[in-house]
């Protein structure tokens, strides 16, 4: 299950009713062995690739791009089908080794407390595309993709800690 960080990034995703094996398994199947094993480049095999994903960002444009899809009970997936199109997109074109997933938690934000106007004329968006971010969360998880968020940050605040916690001679 995903667990809300309270300490410093990057903190770890508890997948305790997962196997080894799955893990392993599902992220072979998904993301292949990687550029390092794959032998694409030279570069490839000095660096290793990290792509951290602004979720909820990408969730929605793929919400606002799409038509309302639904399952057969009538639930709202076209945020969830858009968002894992471009996900599966990025993979496959960079064949990263890590990749990790950042999410905007629900309430204010500290840019929010201090300054009132920070996205004071945007429209709230409809509660049928929060309804799909657990969703999202969720098969994320199943495929060994780390999920951030804390509250009171948004999903680029937790990139930039991500990234600046990265070793610059270890990742591009």
């Amino acid at each position: 299950h995903r667990v809300r960080c309270s300490q410093p990034y990057p903190c770890g995703v508890a997948r305790a009713n997962q196997s080894n094996f799955a893990k392993k398994y599902y992220h072979t199947e998904i993301f292949g062995e990687g550029r390092k094993k794959a032998g694409n480049s030279n570069m490839a095999n000095k660096y290793k690739t990290l792509i951290v994903i602004d979720a909820n960002s990408l969730i929605h444009r793929a919400y606002h791009a799409l038509p309302p899809l639904r399952t057969l009970k009538g639930e709202a997936v076209n945020a969830v089908y858009g968002f894992f199109l471009v996900f599966f997109k990025i993979v496959k074109e960079f064949k990263p080794e890590y990749v990790a997933a950042a999410f905007d938690a629900p309430g204010p934000t500290e840019r929010e407390k201090k300054f009132k106007e920070y996205k004071a004329k945007r429209q709230k968006a409809p509660d049928e595309l929060y309804g799909q971010i657990p969703k999202i969360q969720e098969a994320l998880e199943t495929l060994g993709v780390p999920c951030y968020e804390k509250e009171g940050l948004e999903a680029d605040d937790i990139i930039g800690t991500i990234v600046s916690t990265v070793p610059k001679k270890q990742a591009y």
